[in-house]
């Protein structure tokens, strides 16, 4: 097994899409257009050069129904210098980073399609193995203990990939950075889990932040018909987006 970053995310509220008034078409029509956008880009960023850091990058994606899975093990660095252990710590923030960008893309572009999707699910850190037919590992054993934990549209980091990053070196410990938004992420069973969240506002123009806030809140359905047993996750969800919106500045 090698170290790398996994990610699962899955539709809040899948199993009960149909009655949202959309077509299996409509929903497939979405589903296709949020895998094709996550092959677009697994592919910029395996083509993006990794500096010092690696030589390449192989970004693994895969989907299951509504369920994306989203995993790439650290490359082979391409330098050995004196100070490895910094040098590993970096690579790794690194790889987590590329990792959230491309999530906080697609939860944004999930809410734009012809039935908006709202998406949860975690980002762990360790060591799993891989091939064509299974995924295992402890990296993969905390992702799937974690991913649907969350009482609302959150995806974020398991206690792995958030000591992945607080573990960042020298001049990196002392900077933050809006896409890693810090947040006690409310779980099932009146839990929360101080944690960073993926912002799914990140990489969206500030005029469309509010209009892709509301895209998403709309799957809940009308405010007045909302089921009781899903009105703890509404709550949840419109929080943290308005705290999502007030942690980014407008020139972001």
């Amino acid at each position: 097994m090698n170290w790398g970053v996994i990610a699962f995310i899955d539709v809040l509220g899948f199993k009960g899409i149909w009655n949202r008034g959309h077509s299996a078409d409509e929903i497939l029509s979405t589903l296709e257009t949020v895998r094709k956008f996550a092959t677009e880009l697994k592919e910029q960023q395996n083509q993006m050069s990794g500096g010092d850091l690696w030589e390449n990058l192989s970004l693994d994606t895969r989907m299951f129904s509504d369920t994306l899975v989203i995993s790439c093990h650290l490359p082979q660095g391409r330098i050995e210098p004196d100070w490895q252990e910094d040098y590993e710590s970096i690579r790794r923030y690194v790889l987590l980073r590329y990792v959230v960008l491309m999530l906080s893309s697609l939860v944004a572009a999930a809410a734009n399609g012809e039935c908006p999707l709202l998406y949860r699910g975690c980002v762990a850190t360790g060591l799993f193995a891989m091939n064509d037919f299974a995924m295992l590992g402890p990296a993969v054993d905390e992702a799937g203990s974690f991913f649907e934990s969350a009482d609302g549209a959150f995806v974020f980091l398991c206690p792995s990939a958030a000591k992945t990053y607080e573990q960042r070196p020298g001049l990196l410990s002392r900077a933050t950075f809006p896409y890693f938004l810090e947040y006690d992420v409310p779980l099932k069973e009146t839990k929360t889990l101080p944690t960073y969240t993926i912002n799914p506002l990140l990489r969206a123009p500030h005029e469309m932040r509010p209009d892709i806030s509301a895209a998403l809140m709309s799957t809940f359905g009308p405010a007045t018909e909302i089921p009781h047993a899903l009105l703890t996750k509404h709550t949840n969800t419109q929080r943290f987006l308005h705290h999502a919106q007030k942690s980014l500045p407008p020139s972001w």
